[in-house]
């Protein structure tokens, strides 16, 4: 439900799972996750940071950087395993903390690999976000629409692709995916 931006639905949905479970790490991560989707990051933090390990580092990494907490960013970027979104969000740590080079560095280690292997388009999108390559961000955000990406539920919510809103390319997704903002 707040990935179509019903915060206030989803907020009552979840507690009342903690409620039943409180000790369900999941569900007290997508607690945070709700805070995280309605830009209330100092919440989101404190609730990511709560649940120590079990915290979604993904989600937990781009809190810190919406803060300017690029120190705490990259050292949970760092601890972040087992997807590919973990080292796009490194890449997307150093971007917004001006290293564009390490950046470069791991989005060319990913243009490389989704020669050999399927990576979905989404995680390409964010990579040439971390570089502010709005128009190649776009061209994969399109393919992850054409592709059928499961990545696309984050497009209405999720704060890493503010850059973009105002784009009408990406608007035109939104529209495409019944998203309109």
């Amino acid at each position: 439900i707040e990935m179509l931006g019903r915060n206030d639905e989803a907020l009552v949905q979840v507690n009342q799972a903690i409620e039943l479970d409180p000790i369900n790490d999941g569900d007290r991560n997508q607690l945070a996750a709700i805070a995280f989707t309605a830009r209330k990051y100092d919440l989101a933090i404190t609730q990511f940071e709560s649940l120590h390990e079990a915290a979604d580092f993904v989600l937990l990494t781009v809190a810190y950087l919406e803060m300017k907490r690029f120190p705490e960013a990259l050292a949970t970027a760092k601890k972040c395993k087992g997807s590919d979104l973990c080292p796009i969000h490194l890449a997307l740590v150093y971007g917004m903390w001006g290293r564009k080079r390490e950046a470069t560095k791991i989005i060319n280690q990913f243009m490389e690999a989704s020669r050999h292997r399927y990576i979905y388009p989404t995680v390409l999108a964010r990579a040439y976000i971390a570089t502010d390559d709005r128009k190649q961000a776009l061209k994969w955000l399109e393919r992850a629409y054409e592709e059928k990406d499961p990545g696309l539920f984050w497009l209405k919510v999720g704060p890493i692709y503010d850059p973009l809103r105002s784009e009408p390319r990406f608007q035109a997704l939104l529209q495409k995916l019944k998203f309109s903002e």
